[in-house]
């Protein structure tokens, strides 16, 4: 996760060029909304995944079809 961080701060500076002016405001309202849902979605797989079971359920399940399918 810091690797990414860094690399979004490496490219921050190239919105305040005068050629990102035009989409700037988009950028900046997509860059939060994509947050914003990426936080209520941890925030909610947390609360449901109290345990992993359901989730190894699904790779067992998903796992098993994947390799009939594909056999």
């Amino acid at each position: 996760m810091e690797r990414s961080i860094r690399t979004g701060l490496v490219e921050l500076p190239e919105l305040a060029e005068p050629r990102i002016a035009a989409i700037r405001g988009p950028v900046l309202l997509g860059a939060f909304v994509s947050g914003t849902c990426s936080w209520l979605a941890v925030r909610y797989l947390e609360r449901y995944f109290r345990t992993l079971l359901p989730f190894a359920a699904y790779c067992i399940i998903a796992g098993t079809l994947s390799i009939i399918r594909f056999m």
